[in-house]
């Protein structure tokens, strides 16, 4: 789905341009109106409350923007098929190949300033046959995002990339039989399929082109903050930084994702879930900034209701992040407040 508007990082580079949604702070207050120009008095009032992202018009052509969306779906259909690769050589042969590895990792991050084409095609291409490979492209990109947001040097968020492709490619050592059941697995079949985080860290752990920091990343990404996680059962600060910026990654596409044995849940049940899982499951500061940021994307988007109408996404609170104000023809819709409303699917 390409949208007309884009979202921004607050910067005062967009003095001067107009705003085309409005502005809300965490609390609900409305901010600034859309049809606002971004003054310097506006900025500062914005940056008062904490703003971190606003909508703005895109400056280029249609053809343009088209051309942007179609250079970043190569890029990610791309990435894809060499993961395909990657993962078959580490099935055959148990190595994996830097030099591929470190190519998708750069593809990625060269287009971190067009993030929200690649949230397109992570809408636009799901496939449940298709999911370990999407899978891994996709973690990357909300882990750049999430890296994005809490604003970490640049390097670690190419690390975060890194780490997201990495991340469960010890699936390729996981018998088919068990990755591809499309049924709930047994105990015995769970405890071999938690084994993956290990046995990626065991093919990573002696390539002395991925840093430290990655290679703990991918063994400890099932970790949770209560010691429940594997496979260490590490708790709250021995987990590292990009360990729980992985872990949030991971759960909010692998529940927004069709897989062979369930359906894909919509983003707005997401939260809703991943809000319920909270902080004893997730780093407080990575869910907060995660949810908090990855709410505005979804502004303006088309879904579908339980009615069998379609509305449009108006604005999503904060603070109730899983009901959204939307608009179906001429009428304005409070999920928060309406029940005879649901939302199906995100179209």
């Amino acid at each position: 789905m390409i949208m007309d508007t884009v979202m921004m990082g607050l910067d005062k580079n967009l003095i001067g341009q107009k705003l085309e949604k409005d502005v809300y702070s965490e609390t609900g207050i409305l901010v600034v109106a859309a049809g606002t120009y971004i003054s310097e008095k506006v900025y500062q009032k914005m940056e008062s409350y904490f703003i971190n992202n606003v909508h703005i018009k895109k400056k280029e052509t249609k053809d343009k923007k088209y051309q942007d969306y179609t250079v970043i779906k190569s890029t990610y259909l791309k990435n894809v098929d060499v993961m395909k690769t990657v993962l078959k050589e580490i099935s055959l042969n148990g190595t994996v190949d830097d030099e591929m590895i470190m190519d998708m990792t750069n593809s990625i991050t060269l287009h971190s300033q067009k993030m929200g084409y690649f949230i397109d095609c992570i809408h636009d291409l799901k496939s449940a046959d298709e999911y370990t490979y999407n899978h891994s492209i996709n973690v990357a990109v909300y882990a750049m995002l999430i890296g994005s947001w809490m604003k970490l040097p640049e390097i670690d968020i190419q690390y975060l990339v890194l780490a997201g492709i990495l991340h469960d490619v010890g699936k390729s050592k996981i018998p088919n039989e068990i990755l591809n059941k499309n049924t709930r697995l047994t105990d015995e079949e769970f405890a071999i399929m938690n084994k993956h985080s290990y046995l990626v860290f065991c093919i990573v752990k002696d390539m002395e082109n991925i840093p430290e920091d990655v290679k703990k990343a991918v063994l400890m990404h099932h970790e949770k903050l209560d010691g429940s996680g594997y496979p260490l059962r590490c708790k709250s600060k021995q987990i590292p930084k990009f360990a729980q910026i992985l872990a949030v990654a991971d759960v909010y596409d692998a529940l927004t994702s069709k897989r062979v044995y369930k359906d894909k849940i919509t983003p707005f049940e997401t939260f809703k879930e991943m809000s319920k899982m909270g902080y004893s499951h997730f780093a407080p500061d990575v869910l907060m900034t995660f949810l908090k940021n990855i709410v505005y994307y979804y502004v303006g988007f088309k879904l579908k209701l339980n009615t069998g109408e379609i509305g449009e996404i108006l604005y999503v609170s904060p603070l109730n992040n899983y009901q959204p104000l939307i608009k179906v023809e001429d009428k304005v819709i409070d999920l928060s407040l309406d029940k005879r409303y649901s939302i199906l699917e995100v179209v």
